[in-house]
């Protein structure tokens, strides 16, 4: 069973780095970086279905997701140039896209080393090198965290510049085979540098774990206000920095189930034929997966 998630929603950036291709191409060569993570790993999935061949990046020791005879796995990493040239060697005569979803993600508020060297510097070696060698289209795959928020209750369609110093968040519920779909389809569809917010449905979080919980037959345990969550941070914070572990939540991760939420799809719909499955399959696909994983595990 592929991994299926209902996550948060996820914006894309087409860049048409030279002249545009007449028709749809069945032959093209694809670099995919990010190919061991949620986004990445599932568009790898729906990738070998399709005429081409696949140069999937991985990062340091990552495992392969997937094995096929028409993938030929390298490792680098974004923030480093030097780690990419062979990504970038010997590419055939044939179009290259390249899709780019590599990516650190975290709860915290502040902005550590590791993720402005992937998030910033790492898209643009990628795009320096992008130009260097001639790829034909450049499709980049963020959070809708990379949007600025706009107040309660307006809904919040695609822009057109990103300044990371009005970033706050946000977010909805989307299928990780919902976005996957729709990158690809931006390959031939996506018009010259415009966004697409690949978004769901908005469901509240209680709802969410609801929903699971009758999936997985397990009784949901009492949910408290986020008041309570609030006034417990400051001891779940050191709670978790003493043990040296990760926290169940952070002042950011609060910050962002309680913001705007309304993201809109129509956009992507209309231009790339963009979709999303039912919420409460995905939530049962995803509750599916996690209990079989636990299975295999026990």
């Amino acid at each position: 069973m592929n991994p299926a998630s209902a996550g948060f929603s996820y914006a894309v950036l087409f860049h048409p780095l030279y002249d545009e291709i007449e028709g749809n191409i069945m032959h093209r060569a694809i670099i995919l970086t990010g190919a061991a993570g949620h986004p990445g790993s599932t568009i790898l999935r729906q990738l070998i279905h399709t005429d081409c061949t696949i140069r999937p990046l991985l990062y340091g020791s990552e495992a392969a997701p997937v094995q096929d005879e028409r993938i030929h796995y390298y490792h680098g990493d974004v923030s480093d140039p030097a780690s990419l040239q062979t990504l970038f060697a010997d590419l055939p005569a044939e179009p290259v896209y390249i899709i780019h979803t590599a990516a650190v993600i975290s709860i915290q508020k502040h902005i550590t080393d590791i993720m402005y060297r992937t998030n910033v510097e790492g898209v643009r070696n990628m795009l320096s090198l992008s130009m260097s060698h001639h790829i034909t289209r450049f499709i980049h795959v963020s959070s809708v965290h990379a949007m600025p928020e706009l107040p309660m209750g307006i809904m919040q369609s695609e822009i057109r510049t990103f300044d990371p110093d009005r970033v706050i968040g946000g977010y909805d519920f989307t299928n990780v085979r919902n976005v996957a779909d729709g990158c690809i389809k931006a390959m031939d569809s996506a018009q010259r540098w415009e966004t697409y917010i690949l978004s769901g449905h908005y469901m509240k979080i209680y709802d969410f774990l609801c929903t699971a919980g009758q999936n997985a037959d397990r009784k949901l345990v009492p949910a408290l206000p986020k008041a309570a969550a609030e006034l417990g941070l400051p001891f779940v914070t050191a709670y978790c920095h003493l043990r040296h572990i990760r926290p169940l939540y952070t002042g950011c991760s609060l910050h962002t189930i309680s913001s705007n939420a309304m993201f809109s799809h129509m956009k992507a719909e209309r231009e790339l034929g963009y979709h999303f499955r039912d919420i409460h399959e995905s939530i049962r696909d995803m509750t599916a997966y996690i209990m079989d994983q636990m299975d295999t595990v026990s």
